[in-house]
């Protein structure tokens, strides 16, 4: 009876994510398109923390006291971004890529930052102090974490103060890495005198 070999090959595929850091390399690595890029999530890779203070004052007449009443009032707006918060881009231009984390809104991230070789896109402020808000606290403290004043730039209409760690946040994508291993096996089932070839 004739002896027969198991030959199986199994292909293997493994498959893992991870956040990496979004660079003009990876566009060039990837060779993407402007089309490509706006199919892609965009991620934080750390907090943001936006906010705005004002400062206003209500008068009025006590007609029973026959006295004024003067009330501040004071306000804080305050709008915080995770780090891995998901957007998507809605404009690039040039080195610039607008990301939008809610409707309606967005933030600027750029490559326009000095010694930034690596090509990444870190957030965009429009100005760092304006007149009159030199007094601004130049860092805050939530939980263990300190937050530095990053400059100023423009949110839903209104100007806000920037405060995000150290370094400064960036855009991250998401890189799904595949192996893939092809295993040869087989079972030897031996044989006899009568299986030699004939010389």
């Amino acid at each position: 009876m004739k002896k027969y070999l198991l030959l199986l090959l199994i292909p293997i595929l493994f498959a893992c994510s991870r956040y990496i850091p979004f660079s003009s390399t990876i566009i060039q690595d990837y060779q993407l398109t402007e089309p490509e890029i706006k199919q892609l999530y965009f991620y934080l890779s750390d907090e943001i923390i936006l906010e705005r203070k004002a400062n206003d004052e209500d008068t009025s007449v006590l007609e029973e006291k026959k006295s004024l009443k003067r009330v501040s009032v004071k306000s804080l707006d305050r709008i915080r971004f995770k780090q891995k918060t998901r957007g998507i881009p809605i404009h690039i231009q040039g080195n610039l890529i607008r990301v939008s984390f809610e409707p309606e809104e967005y933030l600027s991230f750029s490559t326009d930052e000095p010694h930034n070789k690596e090509g990444l896109y870190y957030l965009s402020v429009e100005s760092y102090y304006e007149k009159g808000e030199m007094d601004e606290k130049r860092k805050m403290t939530i939980g263990k974490r300190i937050f530095h004043r990053r400059g100023i730039l423009t949110y839903n209409g209104k100007k806000y103060n920037v405060y995000a760690p150290f370094p400064k946040p960036h855009l991250m994508v998401k890189e799904k890495k595949f192996e893939k291993d092809i295993q040869s096996k087989r079972t030897v089932k031996g044989i006899k005198n009568k299986d030699l070839p004939v010389k």
